[in-house]
This record gives structure tokens, C-alpha cells and sequence, in this order.
């Protein structure tokens, strides 16, 4: 009878040893109850942690049944941990961090934290905080994409960068998300400011590339923006200013749970800072000339040579966005929420260039007796995103939740081009420009969490593509007038496989079928085409403080941001979805790369190579020679680099330093015989980024070192008179990207203060962009028309001083 009651005691013993059970919850902001995503939650002792989904939530399965603390934490709030009793009734806990404020001097650290930029375990994924980013030198608000542009493997060709271009993918190849719902166009002011007011935004993941099976439709990166839900406690209302932009931000409660958030921003650029700037020009650079018609000439060696005249402009504009986002709350296990974005710019690139002569040939008088005349050039574009998303999220059970998201965005662009002469001649030339994308999408994201080792995703998603495109000459002749549509059908499946508790593998896969419209929902092997993206990646924690990391996968892309050459103007871009005519785009990831992390410091390298098919050209020149309608060339690539990354992580002093090596290479054939550099490459680029906080003052320097990118010169232009009496004119040019614009580089420097009153709280600062006022260009823009030739660098901006304020009510 002992022996039984010791063996049954015995067998008691070993199965509460092995009695687990799970651990689920949520975390939430504890001023205001906003959801925290993506938020880390750790078991400590036994090396197992998760993150929590965009709500919040989270699951941390077959936990040992035993008391056991919990750390979680969060970029830009203050780590916590917290005991709880596993043994006992399972519950789901409700865990608020208190936000970091932007004066706070963190002493007792209990684990690792980061203010402004973490680095995640997960291969080419960096997190970052928008609240944070307020410290960083800025226009006169914080600025998400500008801020990203300071990590390494991410670049803009310059202030008038039209996107990001990361680790040597073109700035289209970037999937950026904003609730859900696919942005084409990601910046305000010819690149100055982004397009998001970061007031809005309360999470931003950055994936520089291997990104999981759940993402397609990019050949780079991914950029995934949550928006904030709204306060759920109390109204809020916050106005802020700077000298060239005002904004506002309203938050309140609703029924079922709920909030609603509204944010607007529009600059008065156009009505007002325009005046200020050319004074601003005047007093930092010393020249009495204004900045929209700067004229030098090019030999400077000899003054009486004036065969040549370089000029600056500096564009007029305006721009607006609006962010509006109603969530609901119904139950503990339902979210809902009804999110819409809506932004468009205005530019004004109008210039009016005097003292110049015509070509004899174009009426401004020939031989000896030619006439100065003034060149009026007439130049307007504008461009602008809408978008909406409805998702809803529901918790099945604690382990198993889905997500379905039903989004359709439309980004819309025009340019209008009139050039004539006055005071003599008969030169005009007139130029349209329209281009448009749709992206209407449908699908469904599943999370089960099948136990401890594994996690799978899954889901589908059905996409309706299309974009037009047309450009005529004196309104009536068409040079192109393109249209096309295509729907993608997409299921993917993913496994996160924790194969001990130092590594952890990943394998996934991503299927999509091409149709056109007359396809829909038939599966015709003969026609449609079937993509499928294999993808690999892994995470060994080789030692306490040492990770390798590496991911491998085949990317797929749909619609096409196709560069049109233009070798007097500087090149522009345009939307068109690839169909039977236009080829899909596709990329191979390579990444391997290791970091070395303490508390407070980390250093990472993280080494990567891209094959690139299915790129696509368009240009007027060698129309012999193209692949499809004259003027369109495929090729493919390849981009490969080295990034380095030191960071301080926190405390008084924090920052980081970079560099990347990188080198990227294109061939396209029919343009050049040998493979040449990509307009975007950039071979070294540096990155320097400290804050220091001495009591309530927060101060910040940035500096930013880059290779000069790469651009085609014309070299001479030829007359041909025919027998009717017209002129044929051919151009010669340099090899494909065979000169380089100089480096670009610049220092700025910011001070930031947050100040509390009975009823108000006030953030003000100052920022000084490009401090030693280096003149940076942005292109360069060749008039072969008229004699001297004129050639105009297009700067970017010089030394600007900024002054902002925010106030919110308490």
C-alpha cells in the first residue's frame, strides 16, 4: 500500500512539473487606454517571449503553472515588470505602461530599452517611435519618413527625394501601409515633409527586406504604420504651428467602446511663407538676386564667355492631409475600426528667364542682329493620395484570432508644361502629364498560435490593380494614352518554428495568380500567370548578448513606378500595372548579418544582395530598339551592400552612428552596352544621430554624408533643316550615368522643451536644417533652345530656421 501511495505521490509530482498553461492579455497606454501593437512581452527564467498583435493583444502559450514576472516593453515607454500567479485561475491581464516623457532621465533601467530606434531580433526589421522621433531636428514637426532616412540602408536622393529608397530598390518598390490601406505617394514639399502627420501614428514597423509570407506586392521593403485609435478617457484637442505649416489633432470617446480621432494639416506656403523665404535666402547666403531666377554664368574662368548661364529655382507650393479613424470596441474579443486618409500637394516650378537670345531659326533674330528676349516658363504640377480601410479583428480563443480588412486607395497626379518667348520669336511648347493608380483589396489574416514551438499564419488576399497614364504635346497630340488593369489572387501560409529556445526558424511561402478583369475568379493555366515567393529566415541567439540572424525569399511586384528619362529636365516617374505587356517585377533576397547587444548599447552589420528582373524604362531615344510601344525597356539588376550601426540606446546622451557601402547596377541592353549605376546609387553614405537631455531642454544633431547620385548629360544638339522647311532635332548624349551630381551632405541641429500649465501642455522648439548652408542639388535642367545654353541646378534647400509649437489641453 506505500509503494502505491508513493508511486501515485510520485506521478503527481511529475505531471504538476509538466502542468502548464497560457498567459493572454493586453496592453495599453495608461494615460488614455490606447492599444500598445507590437509591444514585447518576456517570461523570465525560461526564455520565452511574443508580441503583441496591432490591438494589443497577446497569447504566450503553455506556460510552466507556477508563479513566474513578467517584462514588457515598449519603444518610448517605460519598461515594467510584473509578478503573476500562472497556478492559479487563468485571467486576462490588463497591462498599461506609462509613456516616456520627453524630459525623463532614466536611472534604474531593469531591462533593455530604447527612446527612439530599436532594432528587433527579426532579420532587416527596425521599430520606431513617432513620439519620440519630437527630439530629432525636424521642419517644425515631428517627420516620420525624413526621420527614417537617418537609418542605415534607408536613402532619399536629397530633400527633394520623392520616396525612400532602401537598400538600393527604387523608391516604388516600398509597400508603405497606413492602417491597412497601400499609400503611392509619401511626401509633402518636394520632399521636405512627409505625408503623415506623425500625431497620427503611434506604431511604425520598418522592414528593410526578407519581410514575412503576410506582405507581397514589393520588390524592397515594407513600411507598416498603425494609427492611433483616439483617447478613451477624455477629450483631447492639440494645435501646433511652425513657419510654414499648422496643424490640429482632436480626440474623444464614443459609443461601444469606441474613439474617434481626427487630424488636419495644411501649410500657408502659398500665401504666405514664400515672402519669408526669399528674405531668409537673401540673409543667409548674402545674394541680392532672389531665389526663383538665380543666374551665374558656368565659366567662371572667363567673364566675358557667355555661351553659358546656370541658374537656381526654388519652387513655390502648398500642400494639405487629413487623417480620420473611428475604432469600436463591442465586445472583449472584437475591434473595428473605419480609418480614412487624404492628402494632395500643389508645386509651382515657374520661372522667367531674361537677357537671353533666340536661336536664329526660332524668331528671335539671326546672324548679328539677334534681340534679347525673356523666356517664360510656365510649370505646375500637382499630385495627392486617398485612401480608406475597414478592418475588423476578432479572438476566436486566446490563441487562434483573425483579421479581415477591406481597403481601396487612389493616388492621382497632373503636370501642366508651357514655355514661350516674349519680346520677339515665335518658341512655344506646351506639355500635359496625367497619371493615376487604384488599389482595391480584400483579405483575411489568420494567428494560431499552435503551441509553444510553433506559430502559423495564413490567410488570403484578393487585390484589384489599375493605374492610367497619358501625355500629350499642345494639347492636342498624344504621345502616350495607356490604361490597364489586373486582379491578384493571393494565399500565403507561414510557420514560426521555435526549434529550441535560441533559435528560432521560419519558413513560409506566397502564392499569387495574375488575371485580367475578363478572368475573374477563373483559373485558366493558359492565360494567368502563378507567382509563387518561397521565403526562409532564422534568429540564433548564439550567447546572452550575440545574435545571427539571415533570411532568404523571392519577391513579386504588380504595379511599376517607371522612370522617364529625361535628359534636360531631370527624370520623373509614372504609375502602370504590369500586364501581358508590361512584365511583373521580381527580386531575390539574400541577408545575412549579426548584433552584439548589452543594456544600453548595441552593434549590428548586416550584409545583403538583390537580384532584380522585370525593371522597367522609358525614354524617347533608341525607340528602335525597345521591348514593347517605342518607348519601353526592360532589364534587370542587382544591388548589394554593407550596412554598420552603433547605437546608444538610452540615457541622458543616446544615438547612433552608421555607414552603408552599397553599389547598385542595372542593364538594360538596348541603353547602354555595359551594366551602369542606378540613378539612385549612392556608394558611401554616413549618418550621425545624438540627443542629449539636460533637464526640461532635449538637444539634437544630425549630420548626413552621401556619394553624389549618378545622372545623363546632353552633350550637343543638332539642327537638320528638311525640304518643307521644318527642323529635325536629335541630342546627343553621355553614356548612360556617366557623371555623378557632387555629394550631398548637411548638419542639423534642434532644440526641443515640453512645458506643463494648470490646463495646457506645450511643446516648442527650434530647428536649424542645413546649418552651414551647403548648397545641395537636386538635378540639373539643360535649354538647348536658346543662346547662351542655359543650365539650371535645381537646389535643394539651403540654411532654414524653423520655430514650432504644439499645445494639447490636459
Amino acid at each position: 500500500m506505500k509503494k502505491i501511495i508513493f508511486g501515485l505521490l510520485f506521478i503527481s509530482i511529475i505531471l504538476g512539473q509538466n502542468k502548464t498553461q497560457d498567459i493572454s492579455g493586453t496592453i495599453l497606454d495608461m494615460d488614455n487606454l490606447e492599444p500598445l501593437p507590437y509591444a514585447n512581452v518576456v517570461v523570465i527564467g525560461i526564455d520565452r517571449g511574443i508580441t503583441s498583435n496591432s490591438d494589443g493583444q497577446f497569447v504566450l502559450v503553455d506556460i510552466p503553472a507556477e508563479p513566474c514576472s513578467l517584462i514588457i516593453s515598449y519603444i518610448g515607454y517605460r519598461t515594467v515588470k510584473i509578478g503573476y500567479d500562472n497556478s492559479g485561475p487563468k485571467q486576462s491581464l490588463d497591462i498599461r505602461l506609462k509613456m516616456e516623457a520627453l524630459d525623463f532621465q532614466s536611472v534604474d533601467v531593469i531591462a533593455d530599452e530604447y527612446q527612439v530606434m530599436k532594432s528587433a531580433d527579426e532579420v532587416s526589421k527596425v521599430t520606431i517611435s513617432p513620439r519620440q522621433l519630437a527630439l530629432l531636428p525636424n521642419m517644425g514637426e515631428v517627420d516620420i519618413f525624413r526621420s527614417l532616412q537617418l537609418l542605415p540602408g534607408i536613402s532619399s536622393t536629397g530633400d527633394g527625394s520623392s520616396g525612400l529608397n532602401v537598400r538600393g530598390g527604387g523608391s516604388n518598390q516600398n509597400m508603405v501601409l497606413l492602417d491597412g490601406m497601400n499609400i503611392y505617394h509619401v511626401d509633402h514639399f518636394f520632399g521636405m515633409f512627409s505625408a503623415f502627420n506623425a500625431d497620427a501614428i503611434k506604431d511604425v514597423q520598418v522592414y528593410k527586406g526578407g519581410f514575412p509570407s503576410k506582405y507581397g506586392g514589393r520588390l524592397s521593403s515594407v513600411i507598416d504604420m498603425t494609427g492611433k485609435n483616439g483617447d478613451l478617457t477624455r477629450r483631447q484637442f492639440g494645435l501646433g504651428a511652425n513657419l510654414m505649416s499648422t496643424q490640429l489633432l482632436y480626440e474623444t470617446p464614443i459609443i461601444w467602446g469606441g474613439s474617434w480621432l481626427f487630424s488636419y494639416r495644411r501649410s500657408y506656403s502659398d500665401f504666405m511663407s514664400s515672402p519669408f523665404f526669399d528674405k531668409m535666402y537673401e540673409f543667409v547666403t548674402g545674394d541680392d538676386e532672389g531665389p526663383a531666377n538665380n543666374r551665374r554664368r558656368v565659366n567662371r574662368q572667363d567673364p566675358d564667355d557667355e555661351t553659358a548661364f546656370q541658374q537656381q529655382i526654388f519652387p513655390t507650393f502648398y500642400f494639405y492631409d487629413l487623417h480620420n479613424k473611428v475604432t469600436f470596441t463591442p465586445g472583449n474579443r472584437d475591434v473595428i475600426s473605419l480609418s480614412m486618409y487624404g492628402g494632395r500637394d500643389f508645386l509651382n516650378e515657374s520661372r522667367e528667364t531674361s537677357g537671353i537670345r533666340g536661336r536664329p531659326g526660332l524668331g528671335g533674330g539671326g546672324g548679328g542682329n539677334q534681340q534679347d528676349i525673356t523666356l517664360m516658363d510656365e510649370n505646375n504640377t500637382d499630385w495627392g493620395n486617398l485612401g480608406v480601410s475597414l478592418r475588423w479583428n476578432h479572438r476566436w480563443m486566446d490563441r487562434f484570432s483573425s483579421q479581415a480588412l477591406v481597403s481601396s486607395s487612389q493616388f492621382k497626379s497632373n503636370y501642366d508644361r508651357n514655355a514661350y518667348l516674349q519680346g520677339g520669336g515665335n518658341f512655344n511648347f506646351r506639355i500635359g502629364e496625367g497619371n493615376g493608380a487604384m488599389d482595391q483589396s480584400f483579405r483575411i489574416d489568420n494567428v494560431y498560435h499552435a503551441s509553444a514551438k510553433h506559430i502559423l499564419e495564413f490567410g488570403m488576399e484578393f487585390t484589384n490593380l489599375g493605374t492610367h497614364y497619358n501625355i500629350a504635346i499642345y494639347d492636342t497630340v498624344q504621345i502616350l494614352n495607356l490604361e490597364s488593369n489586373t486582379i491578384l489572387a493571393s494565399l500565403y501560409l507561414e510557420d514560426r518554428w521555435k526549434v529550441m529556445p535560441s533559435l528560432t526558424f521560419g519558413m513560409g511561402v506566397r502564392t499569387t495568380t495574375q488575371m485580367g478583369l475578363d478572368s475573374l475568379f477563373v483559373l485558366d493555366m493558359s492565360a494567368d500567370s502563378i507567382f509563387i515567393s518561397p521565403r526562409l529566415f532564422f534568429s540564433w541567439n548564439v550567447t546572452d548578448h550575440f545574435t545571427l540572424k539571415g533570411a532568404w525569399g523571392n519577391y513579386f511586384q504588380f504595379i511599376n513606378n517607371i522612370v522617364l528619362e529625361d535628359v534636360l529636365q531631370g527624370n520623373s516617374n509614372f504609375w502602370l500595372v504590369s500586364d501581358d505587356n508590361i512584365p511583373a517585377g521580381s527580386a531575390e533576397h539574400q541577408i545575412l548579418g549579426f548584433k552584439y547587444e548589452t543594456r544600453k548599447y548595441l552593434f549590428e552589420v548586416e550584409g545583403y544582395r538583390k537580384y532584380l528582373d522585370g525593371l522597367v524604362e522609358y525614354t524617347r531615344r533608341f525607340q528602335e530598339l525597345a521591348d514593347y510601344g517605342n518607348y519601353f525597356f526592360f532589364g534587370d539588376g542587382y544591388a548589394e551592400g554593407v550596412e554598420f550601426l552603433a547605437q546608444k540606446k538610452s540615457g541622458a546622451f543616446n544615438g547612433w552612428l552608421s555607414y552603408t557601402y552599397a553599389n547598385v547596377k542595372y542593364d538594360f541592353g538596348a541603353l547602354a552596352p555595359e551594366p551602369y549605376p542606378a540613378s539612385h546609387d549612392k556608394t558611401h553614405e554616413a549618418k550621425i544621430v545624438g540627443m542629449y537631455k539636460w533637464g526640461p531642454w532635449n538637444f539634437a544633431s544630425t549630420f548626413v554624408y552621401a556619394t553624389g547620385t549618378p545622372y545623363t548629360t546632353p552633350q550637343s544638339r543638332y539642327y537638320l533643316p528638311l525640304l518643307n522647311g521644318d527642323e529635325f532635332t536629335y541630342i546627343h548624349v553621355s553614356d548612360k550615368n556617366e557623371f555623378r551630381l557632387p555629394d550631398y551632405h548637411r548638419m542639423d541641429l534642434s532644440v526641443f522643451r515640453q512645458m506643463q500649465t494648470p490646463d495646457f501642455k506645450w511643446d516648442v522648439g527650434l530647428s536649424v536644417f542645413n546649418i552651414y548652408n551647403r548648397k545641395n542639388v537636386n538635378y540639373r535642367e539643360y535649354d538647348l533652345n536658346v543662346v547662351p545654353v542655359v543650365v539650371s541646378d535645381v537646389m535643394l534647400l539651403p540654411m532654414t530656421i524653423t520655430l514650432f509649437f504644439k499645445v494639447t489641453l490636459k
